[in-house]
């Protein structure tokens, strides 16, 4: 089972760099319109605040170090790579359902 789990890795490992690139904003759902507008009017009055910050800040990720500006991701590709990762798992032999999307009742 070792040699077998030792295959998988470069998959593990590829589908774990692909999750860690996610940006939440990219997956995020749009707010509803009348919180989008609450949004925009408070970014207004901090506008200027933010584009200095974000001027000392540009080239930056969330650990200071810099980042490469790669394609966003969409919910697709996380749902691709959850399914991708359930399948590595399933042939190691573990059952977990990583669906964590809640359906409305």
């Amino acid at each position: 089972m070792a040699a077998k789990t030792a295959a998988l890795l470069p998959a593990i490992r590829e589908i774990v760099e692909a999750l860690a690139s996610v940006r939440f904003a990219d997956i995020a759902p749009a707010p509803p319109p009348e919180e989008a507008e609450h949004i925009r009017a408070h970014g207004a009055e901090e506008g200027k605040e933010n584009e200095e910050r974000e001027g000392e800040e540009v080239g930056r990720g969330p650990t200071g170090l810099s980042s490469s500006a790669g394609p966003k991701a969409t919910i697709e590709d996380v749902r691709a790579l959850r399914v991708r990762l359930e399948a590595l798992l399933r042939q190691v032999g573990l059952k977990v359902d990583l669906n964590l999307e809640f359906l409305d009742p």
